[in-house]
Formats: structure tokens, C-alpha cells, sequence
């Protein structure tokens, strides 16, 4: 079984999803599988539904989408709860 990150490093050889790539590089800390894949999911054009616990790293996924609709000269709306 492969790691996260030596999975990320065979994705980026493979020049696959270069915004998602772009966007983990910015990070000093190594994402986990299912923020990959959301990403991923993202990139592809595809809507996503990340459940997850308070803490998990769901925040991220949101950021990405943000980060690729501007890339892409679109605009961009992100809300959160303040309170769960």
C-alpha cells in the first residue's frame, strides 16, 4: 500500500489534475486521501460532499474550490456555519 504523499508525487509524474497539484504544493503539511480525491472530484467538474469530523480537514476542500474557480477566471460564493 502506497502513502498519500507517494501517491500525490506518481499523480503529479503523471501530469494529472494540475490545479489540485498546484494547490497541495502551497501546503507545508501532507493532505489526506479523502481531501485528494474531493479535490480531484473537484477538478473534474464534479460536486462533492465531504463528511468528515470537526478537525478532519474538510475546510480544505472548500479552499481548492474556491482556489480552481478563480483559476479559471470564474467567480466563486463559499459559506460555512459559524456554529455547528
Amino acid at each position: 500500500m502506497t502513502t498519500p504523499a507517494e501517491r500525490f508525487v506518481a499523480a503529479k509524474k503523471r501530469g494529472q489534475h494540475p490545479l489540485t497539484i498546484e494547490f497541495i504544493e502551497q501546503f507545508d503539511f501532507g493532505f489526506d486521501d479523502f481531501q485528494i480525491l474531493a479535490c480531484q472530484a473537484v477538478e473534474d467538474g464534479k460536486g462533492v460532499l465531504v463528511a468528515a469530523p470537526t478537525g478532519a480537514g474538510k475546510t480544505v476542500v472548500g479552499e481548492f474550490a474556491a482556489f480552481s474557480a478563480l483559476a479559471q477566471g470564474k467567480k466563486c460564493f463559499y459559506t460555512t456555519p459559524i456554529k455547528a
